[in-house]
């Protein structure tokens, strides 16, 4: 009796720790983050007040501090993604502290990439427009206008739009783009330096340009940093999601702060926060607990009515080359155009050639030359193949508009000739 009295006390306590154990695995609510330009204005009115107290509270200031502390450990290398996809849940903490119905959105850039500047995100009502060249580039609109930053130093904060005009930003990469990378990178470092080296360092430059603060080592001080970088996180859910494998890939060298490197792997503590790698990876799971909108998982495929014009428009050697998902036989594999008008616009007309990192900038900024190099050109590449497809495409189009003139020419003088 003792002994079956012991054996029964352990099993309770066994299915109990499992139990635990099991429950300390899963989330008790998802949160998930939405697109900032779907969120309706009474709501937005919610999320600006909470912006401003965290602005006011100090947790700004902090959050920008931490980031320029380990900014050389943090960028160009393994860690970009996961430390700011933490960063991020640091950030949106604070924000749910303060209204707890609120999660951090996302802003798709790349869905409004011809004329960035003209975004709903740049209006009073949002994050406000360009500085103001003749009093220091101080943002005067928007809902930090009259906040002092009090990060490195009190003062206002700055912008100072790259574009071909006053107050405008150029182009920087579409969303045709952003789903190449997502199919045709097959290791998570390889992702991690093209969308880096991509769309996000083109919207920190072009927003930030020579002298505003999106552009420094302590770019979390302008709000429209989070909305940017949840999008950045979105990217990478969607590559984790786009294959089963993706989710747990972690490679790469990451650098330490000696200068020195070491292999990336999923028992890596992250800079600042010591939590490691391997347990912020799924995003639907604790610590994290949050999703997006439009993330579409491995075992599920999204239709899209682009496919087939993809597949009709573009040459067998650019889809192998660009969008070879499109060729795969395997019709259960989840695609990515999200954003029906700007992908429309990328099969309908140029695009126009993405902003891109000088060499001084990007070595202002620490970063290994060679590889912004390599990932812009591959950019300009894309641009290129496509655009002449897209000449070739129109051409083709013309003459057949002409042979069929001809045709119906030569139709109308043989019934004048028999009349």
């Amino acid at each position: 009796m003792k002994y079956l009295i012991e054996n029964l006390f352990f099993i309770i306590v066994t299915l109990v720790s499992l139990i635990y154990y099991v429950n300390a695995q899963q989330c008790s609510n998802i949160v998930t983050r939405e697109n900032i330009l779907s969120i309706s204005p009474e709501k937005w009115k919610t999320y600006v007040s909470a912006f401003r107290t965290m602005a006011l509270n100090g947790d700004l200031d902090q959050l920008a501090k931490i980031h320029n502390d380990h900014f050389a450990v943090i960028h160009d290398s393994p860690q970009f993604l996961l430390w700011h996809r933490y960063f991020l849940h640091d950030f949106e903490t604070r924000l749910r502290q303060i209204d707890p119905s609120l999660a951090l959105p996302y802003w798709d850039g790349a869905a409004e990439f011809t004329a960035p500047h003209t975004s709903r995100v740049f209006s009073e009502s949002y994050f406000g427009g360009n500085g103001n060249p003749n009093n220091n580039y101080c943002v005067s609109s928007g809902i930090q206008a009259n906040l002092s930053i009090g990060y490195p130093e009190t003062r206002c904060l700055r912008r100072n739009f790259q574009g071909p005009n006053a107050n405008s930003i150029a182009p920087w990469q579409s969303p045709a783009f952003i789903t190449s990378i997502i199919q045709t990178s097959s290791s998570y470092d390889t992702f991690r330096q093209n969308l880096e080296h991509s769309l996000h360092n083109s919207m920190h430059f072009g927003i930030g340009g020579n002298v505003g603060d999106m552009i420094s080592s302590w770019s979390p001080v302008d709000l429209l940093f989070y909305p940017h970088h949840a999008n950045i996180d979105r990217i990478w859910s969607k590559w984790q999601n786009s294959e089963p494998q993706n989710m747990n890939l972690l490679d790469g060298l990451q650098r330490r702060p000696d200068g020195s490197f070491i292999q990336m792997n999923r028992n890596r503590p992250l800079a600042y926060y010591g939590i490691r790698t391997g347990q912020i990876l799924d995003t639907r799971k604790p610590p994290l607990c949050y999703t997006y909108d439009d993330i579409v998982s491995s075992s599920a495929r999204q239709q899209n009515m682009f496919e087939e014009q993809l597949r009709a428009k573009l040459s067998p050697l650019l889809l192998e080359q660009y969008f070879p998902k499109l060729l795969s036989s395997d019709k259960s594999a989840p695609l990515d155009f999200s954003n029906e008008r700007s992908l429309s616009q990328s099969i309908d007309r140029p695009l126009p050639y993405p902003i891109s990192l000088s060499p001084s900038m990007a070595k202002r900024m620490g970063f290994n030359l060679a590889s912004v190099m390599d990932v812009q050109l591959r950019a300009h590449k894309f641009v290129h193949d496509m655009n002449q497809q897209f000449i070739q495409r129109t051409e083709s189009a013309a003459r057949s508009v002409e042979s069929e003139s001809v045709a119906d020419n030569e139709e109308v003088e043989e019934e004048s000739q028999e009349d």
